[in-house]
C-alpha cells in the first residue's frame, strides 16, 4: 500500500465515500466458486471522499517541497550559492550604475533567469557538483528576502538539459 493512502486513510476515517460508505467496494457479486468485488467508481476503491485525497495529497506536497526547500538551505553548498548570488547581483547593480550601462541597449540588467546565474556559476567554475534542487531554493531564499521578485514573464530555457522548459524571469529589488 501506498504510504500516502495510508496516511490520508487515517485522517479522513471520519468522512468515508459516499457511495460506497468507506468500505471501497460498490459490488461485491458471488457465483458458486468465487467472490469479486467490484472498486467503488466513486473512490476508486480507496473508501475516501476523492475531494479529501486531492487535498490531503496538495497539503502534503506543499509541505513535501517546504521541506525540500529548508534541506537544501541547511545544505553545505547553501553558502557558497548565497555568495556567487550576492556577486550576480552586486555585479548587475554595478552595471546598472555605468554611464555606458547595457540598458541603453535595451536591455534590463535588473532582469535575470536562473539560467543566467547558473551561466555564471559555469563560468566561475566549482559548481558542478551542487545538487540541482539548490538553485531553486536559492532563488526561493532571495524572493523571501525581498532581494529578487517575479516579474510575471517566462522564456524557454536554452540549456540543452532542460529541454526548453519555461522558466521564470526575475527582478532585482533595487
Amino acid at each position: 500500500m501506498f504510504p500516502l493512502f495510508e496516511q490520508c486513510k487515517s485522517i479522513v476515517s471520519s468522512k468515508p465515500c459516499l457511495v460506497c460508505y468507506g468500505n471501497g467496494y460498490e459490488i461485491e457479486a458471488k457465483d458458486s466458486d468465487s467472490t469479486m468485488k467490484v472498486h467503488c467508481c466513486g473512490c476508486g476503491g480507496t473508501g475516501i471522499r476523492p475531494e479529501d485525497i486531492t487535498e490531503l495529497a496538495t497539503k502534503t506536497a506543499s509541505e513535501l517541497k517546504d521541506a525540500g526547500i529548508d534541506k537544501m538551505n541547511r545544505s553545505q553548498s547553501a553558502s557558497k550559492t548565497d555568495a556567487l548570488m550576492e556577486e550576480f547581483i552586486e555585479g548587475r547593480l554595478w552595471e546598472a550604475r555605468q554611464p555606458d550601462s547595457a540598458l541603453g541597449n535595451g536591455w534590463n540588467v535588473y532582469e535575470f533567469t536562473a539560467e543566467d546565474l547558473r551561466q555564471r556559476a559555469d563560468r566561475i567554475g566549482g559548481f558542478e557538483n551542487i545538487h540541482p534542487n539548490s538553485w531553486g531554493a536559492l532563488l526561493s531564499r532571495f524572493a523571501k528576502a525581498d532581494k529578487i521578485k517575479k516579474t510575471g514573464e517566462y522564456v524557454n530555457s536554452k540549456r540543452p538539459s532542460s529541454h526548453s522548459r519555461i522558466i521564470p524571469v526575475w527582478e532585482i529589488i533595487k
